[in-house]
């Protein structure tokens, strides 16, 4: 489920046709925010590059977070999103951790194995995401259960998504953006998708750690 971007800290970036549609063909999905009536785009500038990731070198998603970020570095031809693990949450653009969210009105998903959960920390008043970003993602059965290693996997691919900028989900099953996912990887409709946010220019300014 997707809840409302109200109150939450975003990066925004806007395209120059602010308000008039943008996705026109079926190989894209919408991936901008506009609930609000405002057109809210966000995806890393280069210059921010790598994004620095966090999470505890003993944690067991930490597996996942590697796959994810592996996975969405792959759907770029040209290296414009890259990520790397760092040691140190304080200088971290992202803190990833293995607990239910303590933020809440965050972009989530949950499956009957685990939950996720992303805090953009997007500001659309001021036009600021003010970092660290938050991901939050953790099992709500026994770690004896099956199907929790996948779950693991598909949750935190679909987390990075939003990490990503793919702030709204696709509407279709096939997708790792789709709500409740079950596509383990990135579908070629992702890929597309990404490729196409990070062709339009953030508007919005990163603040707090950078």
């Amino acid at each position: 489920m997707r809840r409302p971007l109200l109150g939450m800290l975003l990066v925004v970036a806007a395209c120059g046709t602010i308000g008039s549609p943008l996705i026109t063909s079926g190989e894209v999905y919408e991936f901008r925010d506009v609930e609000r009536g405002d057109t809210i785009v966000f995806h890393w500038p280069r210059a921010d590059l790598p994004v620095r990731i966090w999470v505890a070198s003993d944690s067991p998603i930490r597996s996942y977070v590697e796959t994810a970020i592996a996975r969405w570095q792959a759907a770029f031809l040209y290296g414009e999103f890259r990520a790397t693990l760092v040691t140190d949450s304080t200088i971290a653009d992202v803190i990833v951790r293995n607990t239910p969210s303590d933020i809440g009105n965050g972009l989530n998903r949950r499956a009957p194995q685990c939950a996720g959960e992303t805090d953009p920390n997007i500001n659309p008043a001021t036009n600021t995401a003010r970092l660290p970003m938050h991901v939050f993602m953790y099992a709500v059965v026994s770690d004896a259960i099956p199907g929790l290693a996948s779950c693991y996997a598909v949750t935190m691919t679909h987390e990075f998504g939003h990490v990503l900028g793919l702030l709204v989900h696709s509407p279709s099953l096939g997708d790792v953006m789709f709500a409740d996912p079950r596509f383990d990887g990135i579908s070629e409709r992702d890929r597309l998708t990404a490729i196409t946010l990070y062709s339009i220019a953030p508007t919005i300014t990163l603040t707090g750690r950078r």
